[in-house]
């Protein structure tokens, strides 16, 4: 089993995060508020966090023809083989490609 791990960088030291070899770099979004399907606001209890993944970079050695996602995809990863990275008050996972499991779109 995969262990968690977690590093936190100093955000004055960091200016660029790109992805080696084989990685994807997933930004994760924190909503504050949910809306459900009837536009009603549901704000999030104090315990609870939201995030929306989004697909922010890839590593060079992605072959994007294999996979059917791309940069600025919303995805569902395997989160325990994730490695989280906080950055300049923002939160990152480093996932293998093979680890994204879906892509989310709109409806039509």
């Amino acid at each position: 089993m995969a262990q968690l791990f977690e590093v936190i960088v100093d955000p004055g030291k960091i200016t660029k995060l790109v992805p080696l070899v084989d990685r994807v770099l997933i930004r994760l979004d924190v909503e504050k508020e949910r809306v459900s399907d009837g536009g009603i606001v549901m704000p999030n209890k104090e315990d609870e966090v939201y995030t929306t993944p989004v697909v922010a970079a890839t590593g060079h050695d992605v072959d994007m023809r294999k996979y059917d996602f791309k940069v600025g995809d919303k995805v569902i990863y395997n989160e325990y083989d994730a490695k989280r990275i906080q950055a300049k008050n923002k939160l990152f996972v480093l996932v293998k490609p093979e680890n994204i499991w879906a892509k989310i779109s709109a409806e039509d």
